[in-house]
Order: structure tokens, then sequence, then C-alpha cells
């Protein structure tokens, strides 16, 4: 479904930059074009009636503006997804970005460089991100931990997006966190 996702006459596509080496640290830069730009105008109306909304890999900045956008829009659960690269550049907004939406996606690194600059909430749900060692699923008293399979991973870029989208399609079929 394309709906939303207007072609701009002579604007150039978001381009994301990302060497991940051998030790798994990565590098990264963008050249953003126009999704550097926040435009409410394309959200169709139809997605005000969905059950969920994920926020992915965009800045912060970008977060707040969809955030605060939605807020009167929909009853959607609104996730939204840390960056590591934008924890370290943006802390403070990255903190504020997530606490405005209802379910946070973070990998421990995210959260230890975001633990160093305030506080994140934890009366909303978590999906805490831990590579190799699997996920968890925080709300409130409740923890529920998933293994991850052992594999040769070659390449990690998406995993987490992956995950999210995953978990957010199982949210919308009916599975249960209780």
């Amino acid at each position: 479904d394309s709906q939303g996702v207007p072609v701009i006459p002579g604007g150039k596509t978001c381009r994301f930059i990302l060497t991940q080496h051998e030790d798994n640290t990565r590098e990264f830069s963008a050249e953003r074009f126009v999704a550097e730009l926040v435009d409410t105008k394309i959200f169709p109306s139809t997605y005000s009636q969905a059950r969920h909304i994920h926020l992915s890999t965009s800045l912060p900045q970008n977060y707040i503006a969809w955030i605060e956008f939605l807020s009167d829009k929909t009853r959607a659960t609104i996730s939204a997804d840390a960056f590591e690269t934008f924890a370290l550049q943006y802390p403070q907004e990255s903190i504020l970005a997530l606490n405005m939406s209802s379910l946070i996606f973070i990998n421990e690194a995210e959260a230890n460089i975001l633990e160093q600059h305030g506080t994140l909430r934890t009366d909303i749900p978590w999906v805490l991100k831990k590579g190799a060692g699997g996920a968890s699923y925080l709300d409130g008293t409740k923890e529920i931990n998933i293994k991850a399979n052992k594999i040769d991973a070659i390449e990690t870029t998406g995993a987490g997006d992956v995950l999210a989208g995953a978990f957010l399609a199982l949210l919308s079929n009916g599975f249960e966190t209780e």
C-alpha cells in the first residue's frame, strides 16, 4: 500500500549509508533530501483507523512532529524505534519523542546512551532488543523474554525493523502480551 507516499517532482529520495564492521560496530551517514521534511498533508485519512502506527529510523524531531499530528487524528498505538546514531546526536529529542509514544522499541546500547541524558518513561511498554540475546517485552512489572535462534549473522541492518513489524503484526492479529 503506497497511500501517503507522494512523488515530489525533482525531489531526491533519502539515502542512508551504513557501514557495518566485523565487530558489529557501525558508521552511519544520511542524505535526507525529501525525508528531511514532515508533511502531515500526506497522511491518508484511511490510516486513522489503524490499530498501530510505527515510526522507524527517522530524526527524533520528525517523530515529535508526527506524534503531535497523530495524537488527535487516531486512537492507534503509536510506536517509535530508537536509533543509536540519533540517540548520540539528539539525545534530548530522542527521549522526548520516545516518551511521547505509546510503545518504545529500543536496544540496550540506545537505552544506555539515553539514560545518561534523561529518563525514559517506564509506564508504557518497551520492546528491548538484545541482538543475539533475543528481545524482552517490558510492561510495568511484566517481562516476557524471547530467545533468539543462534545464527551466523552476516548483516544486521533492518533486524530491529523486522522485529517491530513482526511484533506489531502479531498484536494486530490478536496476540496478547498477557
